[in-house]
């Protein structure tokens, strides 16, 4: 087996106090994305109006672009929040806080807004069944 691989896998495995404060690290994380995304994204779908096929297009897409512009500004603005508040449990001097920040709260706040957005799924899911109409391609 090379070097290469060995020490890739001894990286895999290894538990060690940096390990340990990297994992406790995601798990603040989490739990601070969650606290402040999933009520501000239950607000931004019930602020938006439902689906309504008699809607035009227009005003559908409409519907979706402002919506997303606010989810947007609001992943940035979480991000910034989640950030003033420093890592809570650093097990040895170590670590080094926020390597693995980024994506950590990009994947919680993209779950919980794919759980929570389902009247702009519902308005797409229209838009696209209308294109497709348009285009002969439905079924």
């Amino acid at each position: 087996m090379s070097n290469y691989l060995q020490d890739r896998l001894q990286k895999l495995f290894s538990f060690d106090l940096i390990r340990i404060s990297k994992l406790l690290e995601l798990i603040q994380y989490t739990v601070l994305y969650s606290i402040l995304t999933i009520p501000l994204s239950i607000l931004v779908e019930n602020v938006f109006p439902a689906e309504d096929k008699d809607k035009s297009s227009l005003l559908i897409f409409v519907e979706i672009v402002i919506q997303m512009v606010i989810l947007t500004l609001l992943v940035f603005y979480i991000q910034k929040i989640v950030k003033l508040i420093p890592f809570m449990f650093p097990l040895t001097k170590n670590y080094k806080p926020h390597q693995s920040f980024e994506y950590n709260g990009e994947i919680t706040i993209g779950f919980i807004f794919i759980g929570t957005q389902l009247n702009i799924m519902d308005k797409i899911d229209i838009l696209t069944e209308r294109m497709l109409d348009k285009l002969g391609w439905n079924e």
